[in-house]
């Protein structure tokens, strides 16, 4: 039989222990609570202003694709950023733009600490510990995928509201300078050529007219070996560089037929460096061709001209390599190889047309003096050569800075939205720390448990 059965709780026998205890119950509840409210109106509130910016990424393939493709994960993007934020550099253009040197209580403590680092400057003290400083107020962390937050906090909104600004700022104008600091090299180096290009293009278009005018003498005479020998050696240079055109011609239709189907068929524009290795070999097929009127082909000018040729078209072949890994992004060894082989003999064809043209029209012109006797047609044609030249490589340069042009725009625009602020830094209205709430629920409780 349950003893307990039919027992009473007895409230008034609790209510008289209570009443008895009641002094030991409501002096800790008192004395919490009244230290609880002490510490808050003594704790000085620390505020924190934040910013929320959105770090957008181009992607030229899947994420399915991108998984199989060895790089760096997103994580480890945002975890590298973090750590460029929060870097001796950014926090340094950060201390300098709100001019935080100016405080006089940390130059007197740049001057105690300036016995520690006699190697140090003052000024670089003062640096060392306003970064230290920052880095303790500052604070990124990741707001889900491609976001990030930058907080900061200090006991004055008004500061922390115009650090985070500022800092936010810092970090968006550096991330776009550097988004377009590699083309606007490039624009640089395109400019400087296309200058230089065209001062040669106008002395030869001044050359050529003074010649056409009568004021410039014969200076050819008796250069060139026109002898008959020296003819049918010519022309049976051009018949061979037809059969290589040929042959070459072939090759590049195969390629092409082979990746008709595919992104790769679209043609690759020219890097700086191509353009400039392009336009250096063209000009010394030109000079090449013009001392086998003069040479055979084992003297020795044309043997060095042949082998600085041969070393031009090494370098650009490695940049055709390098400028087709960073253009199509392609996956398959054997279709890099064909666009590989399809921009090289797209080269050599170039050079090759060119000797041939160079050698035909300077023929045409011996000929024409070993037939009617010397004249002034074989130094019209090379002025004319000059000329066609210099032009052509000054369009070339010409088409290479504006397409660099356009490509630094488009680059800024994509960077411009790539790096955007989502939720921009507010003045806070009220402190994160201490948090009365939090601390009076918590005296409460403790109060409370001391009493019982």
């Amino acid at each position: 039989m349950d003893l307990t059965a039919g027992k009473k709780i007895d409230f008034q026998l609790y209510w008289q222990i209570f009443w008895k205890r009641k002094l030991w119950f409501f002096i800790p509840l008192f004395l919490v609570i009244a230290g609880t409210i002490a510490y808050i109106t003594q704790v000085e509130p620390v505020y924190q202003s934040s910013t929320v910016v959105m770090i957008g990424r181009t992607r030229l393939i899947s994420r399915s694709m991108e998984r199989m493709v060895p790089g760096v994960s997103d994580r480890e993007r945002i975890d590298s950023i973090k750590r460029q934020i929060l870097s001796y550099e950014y926090l340094r253009q950060l201390i300098n733009v709100l001019n935080l040197k100016s405080d006089e209580r940390v130059r007197l403590q740049a001057e105690k600490a300036k016995e520690r680092y006699p190697d140090l400057s003052l000024d670089e003290i003062m640096e060392m510990i306003w970064v230290n400083r920052l880095r303790r107020m500052c604070t990124v962390r990741q707001r889900g995928n491609n976001f990030i937050e930058i907080s900061v906090q200090s006991y004055s909104p008004d500061v922390a509201y115009l650090w985070a600004k500022t800092l936010t700022q810092i970090f968006i104008d550096e991330s776009l300078k550097n988004e377009v600091g590699g083309i606007r090299g490039a624009l640089d180096f395109s400019t400087e050529q296309l200058e230089i290009y065209k001062k040669k293009l106008q002395e030869a278009e001044e050359n050529l007219k003074n010649f056409k005018a009568g004021l410039v003498e014969n200076q050819i005479k008796d250069r060139y070996d026109v002898s008959p020998a020296k003819l049918e050696q010519l022309n049976s240079l051009i018949t061979s560089m037809d059969v290589e055109i040929n042959s070459k011609t072939e090759q590049l239709q195969l390629i092409r037929s082979k990746i008709s189907e595919t992104a790769l068929s679209r043609d690759m524009p020219y890097t700086s460096r191509m353009a400039l290795y392009k336009a250096q070999l063209l000009e010394k097929a030109t000079q090449v061709s013009e001392l086998m009127l003069k040479f055979s082909w084992r003297d020795p000018q044309v043997l060095r001209l042949n082998e600085e040729i041969a070393q031009l078209r090494e370098q650009i072949v490695d940049e055709i390599k390098q400028a087709v890994s960073s253009y199509y992004q392609i996956n398959d060894h054997s279709q890099y190889n064909l666009v590989v082989q399809r921009e090289i003999i797209s080269i050599d064809l170039d050079l090759l047309q060119r000797r041939k043209e160079t050698l035909s029209n300077l023929l045409a012109a011996m000929e024409r003096t070993y037939t009617k006797g010397p004249s002034r047609e074989i130094t019209l044609s090379r002025l004319e050569q000059e000329v066609a030249l210099n032009r052509e490589i000054y369009d070339m340069f010409l088409r290479q800075t504006q397409g660099t042009q356009i490509e630094q725009s488009l680059q800024r625009t994509e960077a411009e939205f790539k790096y955007r602020i989502i939720e921009p830094a507010t003045r806070p209205l009220k402190p994160v720390k201490p948090s009365k709430e939090k601390l009076l629920a918590l005296g409460l409780m403790l109060g409370l448990g001391l009493g019982f």
